[in-house]
C-alpha cells in the first residue's frame, strides 16, 4: 500500500510544479501581465526557481511519508497521506 500512495503521489506534484510553465502568457502566477513581458528574463528566474521549489518539497514530502509511514498500519498512514497532500498543496 505504501508503494501505491508513493505512486500516486507523482500525479500529484506534476501539476503543481509545471503550473507556470501551462498557464497562458499573459498570466504568471494569477497575475496579468503584458505577453511580451512573459519572456523577461526575472520571470523565467520565477518560473524556474518555484518549478525547483515544488520539486524539492515534492521529495520531502515523499520521503516523510516513505520513513514515517514504513512498517505502520494502514490507517496510520492514511491520516500521515492526508496530512503530507495538504501540507504540500497549501
Amino acid at each position: 500500500m505504501l508503494l501505491f500512495l508513493i505512486v500516486l503521489m507523482i500525479p500529484i506534484c506534476i501539476p503543481f510544479i509545471f503550473i507556470p510553465f501551462w498557464t497562458r502568457k499573459t498570466e504568471s502566477f494569477g497575475v496579468s501581465i503584458p505577453e511580451e513581458a512573459y519572456q523577461r528574463p526575472d520571470f523565467k528566474k520565477m518560473r524556474r526557481s518555484y518549478a525547483w521549489i515544488m520539486s524539492l518539497l515534492a521529495v520531502i514530502i515523499t520521503a516523510i511519508l516513505a520513513f514515517t509511514a514504513s512498517g505502520r498500519n494502514e490507517n496510520f498512514i492514511g491520516i500521515m497521506y492526508t496530512i503530507l497532500i495538504f501540507a504540500y498543496v497549501t
